[in-house]
């Protein structure tokens, strides 16, 4: 895959499956860690999770917020009914690490 420091995934279905996938890019180098979705999690079908995975000796976590009010549904109110099984986006903010400069 080459050399990367971050990689965004989609259509994680669990925690466990984006430690495996950490815990793969570290085979690469570096020391890493992941932050996976709260939404995307459906008792009909397998969970729909979003995940990212960054290197932690060379970027610092700031922040991280997921944006529910794209996973909603329409009920008359002005932000809809919560739908958990709808995906929100997730977003990570982060700077470069001090021991990477």
């Amino acid at each position: 895959m080459g050399s990367f420091d971050l990689l965004a995934l989609q259509e994680v279905e669990s925690a466990d499956a984006l430690k495996a996938y950490t815990e793969a890019a570290a085979k690469n180098g570096g020391r890493w860690r992941f932050v996976i979705s709260e939404s995307g999690v459906n008792v009909d079908r397998e969970a729909d999770l979003l995940g990212i995975i960054y290197r932690i000796d060379r970027l610092r976590q700031l922040e991280t917020n997921e944006i529910h009010l794209i996973r909603s549904k329409p009920d008359g109110t002005k932000y809809g009914k919560a739908d958990w099984s709808l995906r929100g986006a997730l977003s990570l903010r982060l700077s470069a690490a001090m021991d990477s400069c």
